[in-house]
């Protein structure tokens, strides 16, 4: 595997933003709609913070990376399918990131 990508989808981490700091955004934003899942996603939170292998540092808070902005969304994603489906476009809508890949 390599050392600077994600360890859930092992490729590189092309947005230096640890899963932190878009989480405390979410959770801001899922707060005000339903703070239990705010519960759900602490806890996959603390999951994910057991992975700990790069060298890359978030441009927000510095930490290391560890797990990249798509992974943590999709994460966010099941558990909204799972237990608020309604929020799932308007999320989709505010955090997903729809960077363009580059042609090789």
């Amino acid at each position: 595997m390599d050392k600077e990508g994600c360890m859930l989808c092992d490729k590189s981490i092309r947005l230096p933003l640890c899963f932190s700091c878009m989480g405390e955004e979410i959770k801001s934003w899922l707060g005000a709609k339903d703070p239990r899942l705010v519960e759900l996603l602490e806890g996959n939170n603390f999951f994910l913070r057991t992975y700990n292998r790069n060298t890359e540092k978030c441009l927000s808070c510095a930490k290391e990376l560890n797990v990249c902005v798509d992974c943590y969304t999709y994460e966010v994603r099941e558990i909204l399918e799972t237990y608020n489906p309604e929020y799932i476009e308007e999320f989709n809508n505010i955090f997903s990131l729809a960077i363009p890949k580059r042609k090789r």
